[in-house]
């Protein structure tokens, strides 16, 4: 077959590819199929508008300070105060710091307390029962068992002494947040705007 004639095959072959691509979408179209768009959460955050920040390692964390959440469509309230280091609160903010042993609680935002207020973190609970260490909360909403890693490594870097227990929360979806599957892709698009 002559160069010519291969060349023609081939736009044939992709016209013919594009109708049917064309044809199967309309079907779809009729059908009541829409194309995909990231929804875009309704919360509000104040102040400023954001709960994260940029963090070169993990890709995102906690922005410190103290914040009032709302979401729109349930009107459900809640406040997260984060420390400098990104860690929420596990105690009051006026309550004395005395140095103790450190547990460290790493996670998504099971850990993290999305949601719940400052008090009805289950961190904070286990450091109203155990007056004898001071826990850090280091959970992030969204992160996953990789995340967590890298920010460990991150904290224990800066620590002045290790802790004397660290705790990974996992739940088996953090296993598609680790990979980045397509579906987790396109859960967080939505989020990424700045």
């Amino acid at each position: 077959m002559a160069r010519s004639q291969r060349g023609l095959a081939f736009l044939l072959a992709l016209s013919v590819f594009a109708v049917c691509l064309g044809v199967a979408e309309s079907f779809l179209l009729i059908q009541g199929y829409r194309p995909w768009f990231p929804e875009v959460p309704a919360t509000r955050v104040e102040p400023g508008g954001r709960l994260f920040e940029v963090d070169e390692v993990t890709g995102y964390g906690n922005l410190p300070g103290r914040f009032e959440i709302e979401f729109l469509r349930t009107g459900h309230r809640w406040t997260a105060t984060h420390l400098g280091n990104g860690a929420r609160i596990t105690s009051p903010p006026d309550a004395p710091q005395v140095a103790r042993p450190e547990v460290w609680f790493f996670g998504g935002s099971f850990t993290h307390g999305w949601s719940l207020d400052d008090e009805e973190t289950f961190p904070w609970l286990v450091q109203e029962q155990i007056s004898s260490k001071r826990i850090l909360n280091f959970g992030v909403g969204g992160y996953g068992t990789l995340n967590s890693l890298l920010q460990f490594r991150e904290a224990l870097a800066v620590a002045a002494e290790p802790p004397e227990l660290v705790v990974v929360v996992y739940a088996s979806f953090h296993d598609e947040r680790n990979t980045m599957l397509r579906s987790r892709r396109k859960g967080v698009v939505s989020f990424s705007e700045e």
